[in-house]
């Protein structure tokens, strides 16, 4: 099927070597038609497509594919016996999820060095983990599947980004991650007054 897609696109655009027109077979010297476009057809195609697509940053990918990134932690979460043994619905499991993808979206567009000072939505959500029983151990398992679930999102979308800023902003995701999780453990782990 990818043969496919990259003829269709091929033959998109003029042969240089036999002449082909856009949507025509490229001929073979006799005159009879090739069963696949010449290659300096393929790699005129291919630049022009190069050209069309865009490079994206991580935070607008991660904010396009956020409710595809919870769904995929919440069924990863919910392979968890140990978190899995806490009977929540996917709103109180998750709810914390969507600001939090937002405060690390807003993150990586900071200039570099900048830091948001963290929320109270990671102070509420330990705060929540604790009356619903969780350990801090639960709240590390479920920080580290954020993670995991975050940078496969990128890795799926590997080709829209900027990789010189890649690593980078891995880096500050990863930062924003472990400090919300700071916070949310500190709440959870303070004894109410």
């Amino acid at each position: 099927m990818k043969k496919e897609l990259s003829v269709k696109k091929a033959l998109a655009v003029r042969c240089p070597t036999c002449g082909a027109a856009p949507d025509e077979k490229c001929e073979l010297s006799t005159g009879q038609p090739r069963t696949d476009p010449h290659r300096d057809r393929r790699v005129i195609a291919k630049e022009q497509d190069m050209r069309k697509l865009k490079v994206k940053s991580v935070a607008t990918i991660l904010e396009r594919e956020v409710a595809a990134t919870i769904k995929e932690w919440l069924r990863r979460v919910n392979l968890l016996p140990e978190l899995a043994r806490i009977s929540l619905n996917d709103e109180d499991r998750a709810g914390h999820l969507p600001k939090l993808f937002h405060d690390m979206t807003c993150r990586l567009r900071l200039a570099e060095g900048a830091h948001l000072p963290i929320c109270a939505t990671a102070t509420a959500h330990g705060l929540r983990r604790r009356k619903q029983g969780y350990s801090p151990a639960m709240l590390v398992e479920e920080s580290r599947i954020l993670q995991v679930v975050t940078f496969r999102t990128l890795h799926l979308h590997l080709s829209e980004l900027d990789h010189k800023r890649l690593l980078l902003d891995v880096i500050v995701i990863a930062d924003e991650a472990d400090a919300q999780l700071t916070e949310a453990v500190r709440s959870l782990t303070t004894p109410m007054s």
